[in-house]
């Protein structure tokens, strides 16, 4: 009960602070955001906020990865347009917030619609090989992760450093 008070008044907080970017979803938590950017595969923003995607970690922009017969890719590219087919500029993605960060950025759960039914962006991304499950934040996606692995998806048809280590190289 505590933590939904909590998320409900950071919820309350965020809307009342940006009127312009966030539009409240009726009497539940989530929020309506209006993307106007999107940064990379783990990061969009609105009009005036910036959202950090719950329980993922994508490569970083200039991350060079391997592809199955060892070329080099930008895999932060490819993760980028990849979450640029969920979803566009203009769109309007539902999120539930979960917290804020350090970069003082919305982190949440999020959804687009497509076909008038829901998709966790963060699972699709995982799901394709795109993300990892951010395991020191939430297990939400380790098993899309490791579904992702098997099937050679996304990053994991090569060789890659995990985007968490490649940060700090």
């Amino acid at each position: 009960m505590l933590r939904h008070l909590i998320r409900r008044g950071l919820a309350i907080a965020l809307f009342s602070l940006l009127p312009l970017s966030l539009t409240a979803a009726g009497d539940s938590d989530f929020l309506l955001i209006t993307v106007t950017k999107i940064i990379d595969g783990d990061s969009v923003n609105g009009k005036t906020v910036r959202l950090r995607l719950h329980g993922i970690d994508a490569p970083e922009m200039g991350q060079e990865c391997h592809d199955r017969n060892g070329a080099i890719y930008d895999c932060g590219i490819e993760a980028k347009s990849y979450l640029e087919t969920m979803i566009h500029i203009g769109s309007q993605i539902k999120c539930d917030v979960v917290d804020i960060d350090r970069y003082r950025r919305i982190v949440a759960r999020c959804q687009y619609h497509q076909n008038d039914r829901p998709y966790d962006i963060s699972k699709a991304m995982v799901a394709n090989g795109w993300a990892l499950a951010y395991r020191r934040y939430s297990k939400d996606y380790v098993t899309e992760e490791q579904d992702a692995q098997k099937s050679k998806k996304g990053v994991w048809q090569g060789r890659f450093t995990p985007p968490e280590i490649w940060r700090r190289q």
